[in-house]
Formats: C-alpha cells, sequence, structure tokens
C-alpha cells in the first residue's frame, strides 16, 4: 500500500470490496488506483497508513467510497486527523438518498424525450426501489456488478441494464452527488448471439389478415415499411399518405429515425386503409394501443396459427429480406430502416442480396476465357 509516483502527485492503490465468494460469505478485496493529489511523499505516506488502518479495523464503507471516488481520499484524511472513528464522513455518506432522484432522472430523460426513459426507468427501480432509502454509500460497483449478475437475463439484456444504470449515474455526476460514475468501471456482459427471425411472405400475409383491427393494420404498416414500434406509436392521421404510399415516421432513438418510409408491398395497402377510415382528422392512428396489448394479439395470433415465436421486432427483419430479395438496394433498405448507413444493412442482411449482374459478369468473364483457348 506504498504511494507511488504518477505524474506530478503521488498514488495509492485503495483497499475496496470486490465480488463475493462463491460460498456468498466473504468477499474478494480488489484494488482501486486514486490519486492522493498530493506532491508531498509524507503526506501520501500517512495516507497510506491511513488505509492500513482503515482496513485492519473493517471500514469497508469508507474504502468502498472512496474506490468508487463517491468521496475524494483529501475529505477522508482530513477527517480522519481529526476523528479516528470517521463519524462525520459515515453519516456524510448516508444523507443522500438516491431513491429519489431516480425520478428527477425520468422527468429530466421524459422531457429531453429520450425514447428509452420509461423503460431505463423501470431497469433501475430494479435496483433502487420506489419508496426504500438507498443511500449514495451504496452505489458502489461492487452492488451494481452483483445486481447485474442476479438477473436471469440474457448477456445482451444486462447490458441494457447497464446502460441505464450508467445514464443514471452519469446524472449524478452532473448533479454533484457522485464525483465518478461507477457503473463505468462494471464490465459489460457477453452479448448474445445476434437473433434474426423473419417470415416468408405467405406466412406473413397469412397472419396480418388473422388479426382484428387495429392490431392487423399496426402489423401490415410494420411489414410494409420496416418501421419500429416507437415510430407507429406515434403517428398521427397527417403522417399517412396512402395515394403515394409514404409514412413519415417520427423515429425518436437518434436523427436518422427521424423519416420518410414508403410502403413498398402493395399487400398491405388494404388492411392500412380499413383501419385508416375509422381514424380522425389529426388523431393518433393507433390511439389507446399499448405495446404489451399488441405483442400479446401478435402472439395470439402466432398460436393460433402454428407460427414459430416471433416479436413485433421481427417485421423488420421480415421487411428487410424481402425488400433485399426483391431488388431494392441496401442504402435504400438502411433508410426505410432508420439505420445511418448501409453498413448494418449490409452486416446484418448481406446475405440476402442477390445481384444478378454479378454472375452475369462472371459467366461473360468465364466464356471469354474459353473463347480464348480455342484460339
Amino acid at each position: 500500500m506504498s504511494p507511488y509516483r504518477h505524474g506530478n502527485c503521488w498514488w495509492l492503490r485503495v483497499p475496496h470490496r470486490g465480488e463475493r465468494s462463491n460460498d456468498g460469505q466473504r468477499f474478494v478485496v480488489r484494488w482501486a488506483r486514486i490519486s492522493t493529489k498530493t506532491k508531498h511523499r509524507a503526506t501520501a505516506v500517512q495516507m497510506a497508513e491511513m488505509l492500513s488502518g482503515l482496513r485492519s479495523r473493517r471500514v469497508w464503507e469508507v474504502l468502498d467510497a472512496i474506490a468508487a471516488r463517491l468521496i475524494s481520499l483529501g475529505e477522508v484524511f482530513d477527517a480522519y486527523r481529526e476523528d479516528a472513528q470517521l463519524t462525520d464522513v459515515r453519516a456524510s455518506l448516508d444523507e443522500v438518498d438516491l431513491e429519489p432522484l431516480v425520478s428527477e432522472w425520468h422527468k429530466d430523460q421524459t422531457a429531453r424525450r429520450t425514447a428509452s426513459a420509461d423503460k431505463y426507468a423501470r431497469q433501475i427501480r430494479l435496483l433502487i426501489p420506489a419508496g426504500q432509502r438507498f443511500s449514495r454509500a451504496r452505489f458502489t460497483r461492487r452492488t451494481i456488478s452483483e445486481h447485474l449478475a442476479g438477473l436471469a437475463v440474457s448477456g445482451s439484456t444486462k447490458n441494457r441494464h447497464r446502460a441505464a444504470l450508467s445514464g443514471f449515474a452519469k446524472f449524478l455526476v452532473e448533479r454533484e452527488v457522485l464525483e465518478h460514475n461507477p457503473v463505468r468501471d462494471v464490465a459489460a456482459s457477453k452479448p448474445n448471439r445476434a437473433r434474426m427471425r423473419y417470415l416468408e411472405r405467405r406466412v406473413a400475409q397469412s397472419l396480418v389478415a388473422s388479426l382484428a383491427q387495429p392490431y392487423r393494420a399496426l402489423e401490415a404498416l410494420m411489414a410494409g415499411t420496416g418501421m419500429e414500434w416507437q415510430a407507429i406509436a406515434a403517428l398521427v392521421d397527417r403522417d399517412v399518405d396512402l395515394a403515394a404510399s409514404t409514412v413519415h415516421a417520427h423515429g425518436a432513438k437518434n436523427e436518422w429515425r427521424e423519416r420518410v418510409v414508403r410502403i413498398t408491398e402493395p399487400w398491405v395497402l388494404p388492411h392500412i386503409a380499413e383501419h385508416m377510415s375509422t381514424v380522425l382528422p389529426g388523431a393518433r392512428v393507433f390511439a389507446g394501443v399499448t405495446e404489451k396489448r399488441a405483442i400479446a394479439a401478435h402472439h395470439e395470433a402466432c398460436r393460433i396459427l402454428g407460427i414459430e415465436h416471433c416479436t413485433l421486432h421481427d417485421w423488420r427483419h421480415t421487411f428487410a429480406v424481402q425488400a433485399l430479395r426483391d431488388g431494392l438496394s441496401p442504402s435504400t433498405v438502411a433508410r426505410q430502416l432508420g439505420h445511418h448507413n448501409a453498413h448494418l444493412t449490409f452486416t446484418t442482411y448481406g446475405r440476402f442480396v442477390p445481384d444478378e449482374r454479378d454472375y452475369i459478369s462472371h459467366n461473360r468473364k468465364h466464356e471469354n476465357q474459353l473463347a480464348e483457348a480455342e484460339t
């Protein structure tokens, strides 16, 4: 625990609690590299002695707070020289309750029209339940790591929970509740292999036709345009132009999701037109329809028809595959899906891109080689 020189200051390795052991009774001691913010070695040595004393006395809440940068090493050292029990420091760590700040963060994200604000808030509440005090001292890398590890979800979903907590921690740093975002020190989970499920056109037509309105029109729009749920839910009457077969999609995920898409599957038009005839001018196209209800209707229709499990998101895959097979360029499909460029389209759907010109060029080259060999 001796100080070492780095740059103009002395640094220390601060012990703190890491992951729990397999039996859950103990934890692994980890070390965080923290600057003393001083150029004087004698002061740095005294800080090291303090850390050693805190470890031997098992004052882990203070050591964890230093490692997580909830409080600076200098603040603890100043308090330690006055009170070896660090009474005021321990009280200050507990005085900030993060529970009401989750609601403040949610309001802030909603005001900014962040598309995932509601979902992220629900994920944060799994760690910081509503109505239950959650002190700042508990919001450490160890707590967050154990929370994510205990979630019975896939690696990709754990990473989305991690992103939600990181966004909240960034908010706390901006509010000067934290000095550092501890979520950044938590390793991301290994993501799942990308899932890609699509329906053949005949199956897609049967599925859409089996649904009752307004779900029939909703899924017809997804199948015919590649639009995502957030854009579908935001549609108003004026966004849908059946005469031009275009739809103004108000995607909120990024600037590329705000786009005008074309209905490229003619078979979906009658289903959409049937529902649009019931929508009042200026009204929401799918007023009263929630994502939960739409998913329930979709799964029930799949069950009745004996279609293998698929989700609403799979309509985007279905649209992309059919469009590429029909000859639409990857860049056009990318614009329909709201992608920044065609790179993701090639990466995900490249194997469905037929380019007959390549085969024609190859055959002509082969014929020329045969002709040259004969002469």
